[in-house]
Order: C-alpha cells, then sequence, then structure tokens
C-alpha cells in the first residue's frame, strides 16, 4: 500500500514534504520515510568583484568570482558556468552595470549550451547604466548556462564587494516527479 503525506512523528524530518510508504499501516514501525522535498533543488547567486573589458575581436566569459547562495553545487565560480545536475526548468536573472567612459558601453549575453538567449546592453557614455534580464529555460541534465561579455568596446563597472553585476538561477520545477523517482528507485511499478 503507498500512502503520501505527514507521518505523525515529525522529530527526525525536516520541514519539507515527506513521503512515506506504510507497510502495515501508519505507525506499525514498518514505515518507510523519505523526504522528497530535498531530493530537487539547485540555486545560485553570484556576483563579480571586479571591473571587466571585453576583447576586441571575440567574446569573453564573465566569470561570476564571488558566489552569495549555492544550494545544489551547480555553478562554478572558478570557470563561470552552471552545469545542470537536475532535468528540469530553471530561471535565471541576469545583472550587468557598464562602465561611466565614453565610448563603453554593456553588452552580455546569457547562452545555453554556447547558444545566445537573451542579451543585455546599456550606455555607458554619459553615467553608469544598469540592465537587466530574466529567462525561463528547459534544461536537461548536463546542460550549461554561462554569461559572456561580447566583443568589441564593452566594459563592466564593478567597484569592490558591491555586486552591480550578478548572475542567479533557480531550478522553478524538475522534469521527473519526486514520486516517480522514488518508486524506480525501490522497483514499484
Amino acid at each position: 500500500m503507498l500512502v503520501a503525506g505527514k507521518p505523525t512523528d515529525r522529530n527526525f524530518l525536516t520541514d519539507d514534504v515527506d513521503l512515506f510508504i506504510a507497510n502495515g499501516g501508519e505507525g506499525s514501525g514498518n514505515d518507510l520515510v523519505l523526504p522528497v522535498g530535498s531530493l530537487y533543488k539547485s540555486a545560485f547567486t553570484a556576483k563579480l568583484t571586479t571591473g571587466l573589458d571585453s576583447l576586441w575581436f571575440e567574446n569573453r566569459r564573465i566569470v561570476f568570482d564571488s558566489v552569495l547562495t549555492s544550494v545544489g553545487n551547480d555553478y562554478n565560480p572558478k570557470d563561470g558556468r552552471f552545469t545542470t545536475s537536475i532535468s528540469g526548468t530553471y530561471v535565471f536573472s541576469l545583472s550587468l552595470m557598464s562602465k561611466y567612459s565614453s565610448g563603453s558601453s554593456a553588452f552580455g549575453c546569457l547562452q545555453k549550451n554556447d547558444v545566445e538567449q537573451i542579451c543585455v546592453w546599456s550606455n555607458g557614455n554619459s553615467a553608469h547604466e544598469m540592465s537587466s534580464n530574466t529567462i525561463t529555460l528547459n534544461l536537461k541534465k548536463g546542460d550549461v548556462v554561462n554569461v559572456i561579455l561580447k566583443g568589441g568596446s564593452y566594459g563592466l563597472h564593478n567597484y569592490g564587494e558591491a555586486g552591480y553585476c550578478s548572475f542567479s538561477g533557480f531550478l522553478l520545477y524538475p522534469e521527473e516527479s519526486p514520486l516517480d523517482k522514488i518508486l524506480a528507485a525501490i522497483n514499484i511499478s
């Protein structure tokens, strides 16, 4: 018999949604309790701690080097890549600030597996300007999302730990339901 819900004795459980498989009825002592809420977690926010100038004839990956939040460790602050460990639908947000100088703008794009998905642009000719964009993407395990600074005369402003340039993402919902994964793991059809 399969029962989904919250067991009455929660002393050893978190506040996540729980699934328990009753073998002989709830409270019989033979129940298997599995925390479902912790199976699918992925979220991060990272910021740039230095300014960055583009290369003239090629795009340059932006490495947001200071991680503020990391759930699931899918974002790598050494190479600026988010590598999906869970297939599903994700939300990403990108914010960039331009340098304040004549002829310098900020032009960056979010890529999925090296293909541009969305871009942001801000003009730095008369002031620092910020721009941001948000996207929802369907990703498979192993897909890579990163941000590039476009080649040309573009530059990003940052002042110490202010975090004017940031990159965030989180799993909205997994492709596979937690129940399907648990049933497959314990061979119940």
